[in-house]
C-alpha cells in the first residue's frame, strides 16, 4: 500500500495491521466520519454512497458476523479512498467485480481482519475446523504478496 494511503487509514485505525480490527473500532471511525450506517435487507452484501449531502454505507442484515465485518471494512475503505462526489452515486459491493478498487477494498477488509500478526499466530495454531478462516487466511497470505503489508 503507498504511503499516503497507509497515513489516512492509520489517521482512523491506528492499529492496523498490528490487531484485528473489531465491530466497535468501526462503529467509532463511522462515528467521527459522519457515515450513516443502516443494515437493511439487500441482494449484495453492501453499498457506499453519497445522498442528501451524507454518507452512507449499507450492509445486507442477513450476513454472518465475520462476513458483515469484511463487509464493512471493505465499504469503509471506499469512503476513505473512493467516495462518491455525485449526489445519489453508490458503489455496489459485489463480490463478482474484478477492478483495481474492488480488489484493494478487499485487500484492506482482509488485513482488517486478519493483521500479519494475527496470521502468524494462526500458522502456529491453524484453523482447522472453520473453512471460512482458512480462506481468510489464504487470502491474507495473497494481499501480503501482492501489497507487502
Amino acid at each position: 500500500m503507498r504511503g499516503w494511503k497507509l497515513k489516512t487509514i492509520k489517521k482512523f485505525l491506528p492499529e492496523f495491521n498490528q490487531r484485528p480490527v473489531t465491530e466497535d473500532d468501526l462503529w467509532r471511525v463511522f462515528k467521527q466520519c459522519g457515515i450513516i450506517v443502516r443494515n437493511v435487507p439487500l441482494l449484495v452484501d453492501g453499498y457506499c454512497g453519497f445522498h442528501h449531502g451524507r454518507h452512507y454505507i449499507l450492509l445486507n442484515d442477513r450476513l454472518p458476523p465475520r462476513r458483515w465485518l469484511f463487509t464493512a471494512c471493505h465499504e469503509l475503505s471506499h469512503y476513505l479512498f473512493d467516495v462518491p462526489k455525485t449526489e445519489g452515486e453508490f458503489l455496489f459491493r459485489n463480490s463478482g467485480a474484478d477492478t483495481a478498487r474492488e480488489k484493494f477494498a478487499d485487500a484492506f477488509a482482509c488485513i482488517c481482519l486478519l493483521p500479519f500478526p494475527e496470521l502468524v499466530r494462526l500458522a502456529e495454531d491453524p484453523p482447522e475446523e472453520d473453512p471460512d478462516l482458512l480462506e481468510l487466511c489464504r487470502s491474507r497470505l495473497i494481499v501480503r504478496n501482492v501489497y507487502g503489508i
